[in-house]
């Protein structure tokens, strides 16, 4: 028989107690996540008064902050910021629930400071040409139920036309019928 040295261990016995250091290491780093995530989940329910994740929680943690969110707004912070000021101070809500929040409860000030075309779905105005009398006349005749005002001949433009995007090809016959009606144009009227 061999004899071992003193303060050597068999190689097997070694891997042994450094797996079972590793799973002791592992199971004190669980339960600090597990007492973390305990500590944060009894504080959000403080917060909502025991209504987790309930319709309308996010809204009572918000209303009393109105005024404050009304602030960022107006100054044009982001709803990404206000959200992480807000989970600073121990206020915590998804990003949709605040965005939803602002929209619905601050909807003046999130058009005109945080709103873009993007979010309202409708272009924002800038710069954009002025109506002419006989477009102002459609949308009023639109919007108050009558019939539209018929257009005379001579002002019918085609202006929408050129300014169309499509990446589909105009049929041969409405091409063939564009072509018609620009022939038929007398712009001689149009040179005086």
């Amino acid at each position: 028989m061999t004899q071992e040295k003193p303060g050597t261990q068999d190689p097997i016995a070694k891997i042994e107690e450094f797996i079972s250091e590793m799973n002791r290491e592992r199971d004190a780093l669980t339960a600090k996540i597990e007492a973390e995530f305990e500590r944060r989940r009894a504080e959000a329910l403080a917060q909502t008064r025991g209504k987790k994740n309930v319709r309308g929680s996010a809204t009572q943690i918000l209303l009393p902050r109105l005024d404050v969110l009304r602030k960022a707004t107006i100054a044009g912070t982001p709803i990404t910021q206000q959200k992480e000021a807000l989970e600073a101070a121990g206020v915590y809500v998804s990003y949709n629930s605040l965005r939803k929040f602002i929209q619905k409860y601050l909807a003046p000030e999130y058009r005109e400071f945080l709103a873009n075309s993007r979010t309202t779905g409708m272009p924002l105005d800038q710069g954009e040409a002025p109506l002419s009398e006989l477009e102002q006349a459609e949308i009023d005749a639109f919007l108050s139920g009558k019939k539209p005002v018929p257009t005379p001949a001579k002002e019918k433009s085609t202006e929408h036309l050129a300014t169309q995007t499509s990446t589909r090809a105009a049929p041969a016959k409405s091409i063939r019928k564009l072509k018609e009606k620009a022939d038929a144009i007398d712009y001689d009227e149009f040179r005086e």
